[in-house]
């Protein structure tokens, strides 16, 4: 059965947040997105295109001026034949386990 909060009642604790800050981490995450297309001789067009995320939002990622979301991770992997972690760049971002319970 769901418990309902109501309105003025405590609520319960958050969780911690990352010990990262955001802006760094979307800056990182954005490098790593223009690495990977470099590297491939893509364009920011022919990715946009074969993927269906906007140009202009994939500049504005690899700028660090805008986040992914899952989709367009997902996108951006499977047109560079990698995993997602490894578009992100997981084992560079200082985070041990992110997961939660």
């Amino acid at each position: 059965m769901v418990e309902r909060i109501r309105y003025g009642a405590p609520q319960p604790a958050l969780a911690q947040p990352l010990p990262i800050d955001v802006d760094e981490l979307r800056a990182t995450i954005g490098a790593r997105v223009r690495e990977i297309r470099l590297s491939r001789g893509a364009t920011i067009k022919t990715v946009a295109e074969a993927t269906g995320v906007y140009a202009s939002h994939l500049s504005r990622v690899e700028s660090g001026q805008a986040s992914l979301n899952i989709g367009q991770a997902m996108k951006l992997a499977n047109a560079y034949g990698i995993e997602v972690g490894e578009l992100l760049g997981v084992d560079d971002l200082g985070v041990d386990d992110v997961a939660t319970s």
